[in-house]
């Protein structure tokens, strides 16, 4: 396979995650979820779900999540926007990365503790 043939198949492969992850979302949010196109995706996301600005990668293997959280805070374009970064590898399930700060706010409200329990996790004797 040549270089131009490889780098055809790898923006395919991106474009195919990209649909993979707008129906995802279409189909658990309840809303019509679609990608970036042109200016929209110039400005660095793949896909908008107000407050997240999604990057979207799809590879054989999987390395540089930090370079593509990078990319994702780049793309912000104001203070209530937060990154998230989807993506999997041939043959895998998608998994997302974001900032621990971030998951934590998305957690906290089904995170369950006992009214005994402080909520560092530890217990009183």
């Amino acid at each position: 396979m040549s270089a131009q043939q490889r780098g055809k198949r790898n923006r395919q492969r991106g474009q195919e995650g990209e649909r993979e992850i707008a129906n995802i979302l279409t189909d658990t949010l309840g809303y019509k979820v679609n990608r970036l196109l042109g200016q929209e995706r110039d400005k660095g996301a793949d896909i908008l779900t107000k407050p997240y600005r999604w990057e979207i990668k799809r590879r054989k293997r999987i390395g540089l999540i930090y370079d593509w959280l990078e990319e994702a805070q780049n793309s912000l374009q104001d203070a209530s926007e937060r990154p998230v970064i989807a993506f999997r590898a041939d043959g895998k399930g998608w998994l997302v990365a974001m900032p621990i700060e971030e998951a934590i706010k998305l957690m906290r409200e089904e995170i369950i503790y006992e009214k005994s329990d402080s909520p560092s996790g530890e217990t009183s004797s």
